[in-house]
């Protein structure tokens, strides 16, 4: 007991010195986010813990499935994004070399996510504080079902992250299976079946763990297109280094989420024909996910800033000014940016006139050449001029689909 307290300790240090390093790097925004949304933090987890509680009854299986797809897919991205702090860095090779027990180690990664998440697990709690107060028959089965329905999908989230940490090949398998969990629940109110199947994948998930031979690992080729050429200039070439880092590795995960989030306007406009909602919910899902999409695809500058830092001054020795590089890192993010926001530009297509969907496109650009230089001059700029443009951009946008 006192090995796994010291150990968990040191995780949570280290874990609690990373993200302040990486806020304090952010602060602007960061303060900026916080003062917003602080009134509005209660709201919103009541707000989720909702639609965590219909995913314990019989009912629409396509939203059931959409609601547990969308969960997730929030903490593939929030585990992605933290994977070495949640690790422990230098210091899980340390550990890793200790003789100690695998469920040791298994049980200090589980409640670490247990801290790291708790924000967001209060709304599995809340989900189940609501169903307990919904129920007016404390001892009926069904209500039982649903409590304990709750639970373990909460424990398979946890899991989910521990397998998404070391990479897991069954990872897959328990997204699958617990996908079908959730149709067997919705389609046939099947909760005593839905409760075994994922109590099954939470044992399969820790014996996969004893497991370490099981990591995913994968080589891809990379493609012609973007093998440096000689016969092409400097600029051309440079764009294929920009592009190939961002996709290497973990700034791959990165590139994941903005294509994901690429999808969503596909997916709200599916979403408003089957739920019939209004062309104003519609709209403003829509603009909405355009901004959040801009800021994640402008967010690229600061990976391409950090590849290109160390070799500025080399290339400035060969006679090649600061600006080539810029208009390079600016190129590339315009043209990955564009091919992720190619699914809103089609879904716009579908309802609004073919120039409209051109200015909307000329206002995407924009935004990210703004952006993409306010992240440059990050420490010259304040966060608050990026709300600025953003509301500038949604109300043109919003004038233009309207009129």
């Amino acid at each position: 007991m006192k090995t796994f307290l010291k150990i968990l300790s040191l995780r949570l240090k280290f874990y609690r010195k990373s993200i302040v390093n990486s806020l304090d790097r952010r602060n602007q925004a960061v303060i900026t986010i916080s003062v917003l949304l602080a009134p509005a933090i209660f709201p919103i987890l009541i707000f989720i813990s909702s639609y965590i509680s219909e995913l314990t009854t019989k009912g629409n299986v396509g939203k059931s499935i959409f609601i547990w797809i969308s969960i997730l897919l929030f903490f593939y991205f929030f585990t992605i994004k933290q994977r070495d702090s949640i690790l422990g860095g230098e210091m899980k090779k340390l550990i890793d070399i200790q003789p100690y027990s695998i469920y040791l180690k298994i049980m200090i990664d589980f409640i670490l996510l247990i801290v790291i998440d708790i924000f967001f697990l209060l709304s599995f709690f809340i989900s189940i504080l609501y169903t307990y107060s919904e129920n007016s028959n404390k001892f009926d089965l069904l209500f039982f079902y649903k409590i304990i329905y709750t639970i373990t999908i909460t424990l398979n989230i946890i899991i989910f992250q521990i397998l998404l940490l070391y990479k897991k090949r069954i990872l897959f398998t328990l997204v699958l299976l617990s996908i079908i969990s959730q149709i067997l629940l919705s389609t046939l109110n099947f909760h005593l079946v839905s409760i075994i199947l994922n109590i099954f994948l939470i044992i399969q998930s820790i014996i996969s763990l004893k497991n370490n031979k099981n990591n995913v690992n994968v080589n891809i080729k990379t493609p012609k297109i973007l093998l440096i050429k000689k016969t092409h200039g400097f600029l051309a070439n440079l764009i294929r280094i920009n592009i190939r880092y961002l996709f290497y590795k973990d700034e791959a995960y990165n590139r994941v989420f903005m294509f994901a989030l690429g999808l969503s306007p596909i997916i709200i406009i599916l979403l408003s024909h089957n739920l019939e909602w209004s062309k104003f919910l519609k709209t403003n899902l829509l603009i909405i996910f355009m901004v959040l999409q801009v800021f994640v695809v402008s967010s690229m500058e600061f990976s391409l800033q950090k590849l290109n830092f160390s070799t500025m001054n080399y290339w400035r020795t060969l006679n090649i000014s600061k600006n080539i590089i810029y208009l390079s890192q600016l190129l590339t993010t315009l043209l990955i940016g564009l091919i992720s926001f190619t699914p809103l530009l089609i879904s716009t297509l579908t309802f609004l006139k073919f120039y409209i969907t051109l200015y909307i496109l000329f206002l995407i650009l924009l935004n990210i050449c703004l952006f993409s230089y306010i992240n440059r001059n990050i420490e010259n700029v304040h966060f608050v001029v990026k709300v600025l443009i953003s509301i500038t951009i949604y109300i043109l946008t919003w004038f233009a689909i309207n009129n």
